[in-house]
């Protein structure tokens, strides 16, 4: 169980409750990628089996950038141009940071239907100077931009449905590369990030808080440098991927012994 499986009201919340009740009561085991997930999932349906395990990446690909390699006042943003995502709030938060005078470059990559929209909203606030529409990128490219980055940012927001994120993997690969992450409340947000420690947390749809956390992650290169590698050392010790799979094989070989135990 990720997000939009969880969360999105497809026909109506009562009815789209109890299908998901039903499949919690028939299932082994339930196997969700955050705790905030796992508590929703357990208020839902008490009696079901519940597992909260952690996405993992692939640290051997997604290794530690060096300081020299970044280029300063660089963000970087991935992820579908959709609204759960909270893209346009961080176009606002932009135009907040150019107002105030911070020295910045965004590169947001990803494809979806706000493209236009997003598009609209940079011309209107007059960030073409500061702020990209990248498009989509294959891994390879994108392993290399973070590499020039000082910061990822991913101000996820719950949509009119419910929708939200779960625990955006794309944050969990800045980290690995040492970068410090700014994020928001919702979800699996404050599981990714320790804010002040591996990077910020703002609360979701706030435009001027968003802006607070980003300028003060450039503001502060020495200390976004030492977040950036306590990120990393968190996603060695969470997310990693060799230690996650073989968590779910376990349990995918023997998925009651857990229970039964307890």
């Amino acid at each position: 169980a990720h997000a939009r499986d969880i969360y999105h009201t497809y026909v109506s919340p009562e009815a789209d409750a109890e299908m998901r009740r039903a499949k919690l009561r028939a299932a082994a085991f339930v196997a969700t990628v955050s705790d905030y997930n796992a508590r929703h999932l357990s208020a839902l349906c008490p009696e079901a089996r519940i597992e909260r395990l952690y996405n993992g990446i692939d640290l051997s690909a997604f290794r530690p950038i060096d300081a020299p390699e970044q280029r300063p006042g660089q963000l970087i943003a991935v992820g579908r141009l959709v609204p759960k995502k909270g893209f346009d709030i961080l176009l606002d938060a932009c135009g907040i940071l150019r107002d105030r005078g911070v020295t910045f470059d965004l590169s947001l990559i990803g494809s979806g239907p706000m493209v236009a929209e997003l598009a609209a909203r940079i011309a209107k606030l007059g960030l073409s100077d500061c702020v990209r529409l990248d498009g989509p990128r294959p891994q390879e490219d994108l392993i290399e931009r973070m590499g020039q980055a000082e910061a990822a940012v991913l101000p996820c927001v719950v949509t009119e449905s419910g929708d939200r994120d779960g625990l955006p993997t794309v944050l969990l690969e800045a980290m690995a590369r040492a970068l410090p992450v700014v994020t928001t409340t919702v979800s699996g947000g404050p599981e990714i990030v320790e804010d002040g420690v591996t990077g910020r947390l703002c609360a979701a749809g706030d435009p001027v808080g968003l802006a607070d956390a980003l300028e003060a992650v450039l503001s502060d290169r020495t200390a976004a440098r030492k977040m950036g590698l306590a990120g990393r050392a968190r996603a060695e010790r969470l997310f990693d991927l060799t230690t996650n799979a073989a968590r779910l094989r376990a349990m995918l070989l023997d998925p009651l012994s857990r229970w039964e135990a307890a």
